[in-house]
C-alpha cells in the first residue's frame, strides 16, 4: 500500500516516521481493532475541508476519564508488543446533533497521530467546527491541565474573595487566562497567515496544513517560500 493510499483514509506520515512504520501501524491497528471498528456517515466534512476519509475507526463509548467539559478525547491504545494506536474515546450523553463535529474533529487528531505537535493541533481540529467563534476560540487551551488549571485559580479567587477583598486573589486566575487569550491570538495569527499565503500555490491550504509539522505552519506564516523544506510525499 503506498503513502498515497494511507494518506487519503486518514494515516499521516509523521515528521518523524518511515514508510514502513506507517504501513506498520495501520496493519496493527486494524489487526486489533477490526472487530470492534465503527462505520458512520460524518465523514463529509472532514473530506471537504482536509481531503481525507476516516470512514472505519475504533471508538469507546463511555465517560470514563473524561473532564465534564469533554465530549471527546484521543487515547494511545498500546498493544502487549508495544505498538501504539490511537482511540476515540466519546462521551455517552453526546446528542447525535453534535457527533458529526465531534467525530471529524477527533479525526483529525487520530489522522495527525504521529506528528505529536502541539502548537497548531487543536487549531486544525477545530476548522471541522460550523460556528466561527468555536473556530477561534475553541483552542484556548492546547493541553486538558491546561484547562483544568484555569478553572480552579477562578474558583479558589472565588472562594478566596469570600473572606479578602483584595484584588490580588484573582490575580493568578487573570494571568493564566490572559496568557492563554494572548497566545491563541499569536497561534491563530500565525495560522490565518500561513492559510492566507498557501492559497498562492495550492487550492485546499488547510489539507496542506494538516499534513504539516508545527515548525513547518510556523516557517510558511512567517519564512520565505524558497527556503520552504516540506515533506517528500
Amino acid at each position: 500500500m503506498n503513502w498515497q493510499t494511507l494518506d487519503a483514509m486518514g494515516w499521516f506520515l509523521g515528521p518523524h516516521e518511515t514508510m514502513q512504520e506507517l504501513e506498520t501501524r495501520y496493519k496493527r491497528y486494524h489487526q486489533e481493532h477490526v472487530s470492534e471498528a465503527i462505520r458512520y456517515s460524518w465523514h463529509k466534512r472532514i473530506e471537504e475541508l482536509f481531503a481525507f476519509s476516516s470512514k472505519e475507526i475504533f471508538v469507546i463509548q463511555n465517560n470514563r476519564g473524561l473532564w465534564p467539559w469533554q465530549g471527546a478525547v484521543l487515547w494511545s491504545y498500546t498493544t502487549q508488543d508495544g505498538y501504539v494506536f490511537p482511540v476515540i474515546q466519546v462521551r455517552k450523553t453526546t446528542s447525535l446533533a453534535s457527533l458529526e463535529e465531534i467525530y471529524a474533529h477527533e479525526c483529525v487528531h487520530m489522522a495527525r497521530f504521529a506528528f505529536q505537535e502541539p502548537w497548531f493541533e487543536e487549531i486544525l481540529a477545530y476548522q471541522t467546527s460550523k460556528r466561527a467563534w468555536r473556530r477561534f476560540l475553541g483552542p484556548l487551551f492546547l493541553f486538558p491541565s491546561e484547562a483544568l488549571l484555569a478553572i480552579l485559580a477562578l474558583w479558589g479567587g472565588s472562594i478566596a474573595s469570600c473572606f479578602c477583598e483584595s484584588f490580588f486573589v484573582w490575580l493568578p486566575g487573570i494571568l493564566i487566562w490572559s496568557i492563554a487569550v494572548l497566545r491563541l491570538c499569536c497561534l491563530q495569527g500565525l495560522f490565518a497567515c500561513a492559510k492566507r499565503r498557501l492559497k498562492q500555490l495550492c487550492h485546499n491550504p488547510l489539507a496542506f496544513l494538516c499534513r504539516l509539522s508545527d515548525r513547518e505552519i510556523f516557517h510558511i506564516a512567517i519564512g520565505s517560500f524558497d527556503k520552504l523544506l516540506v515533506k517528500n510525499r
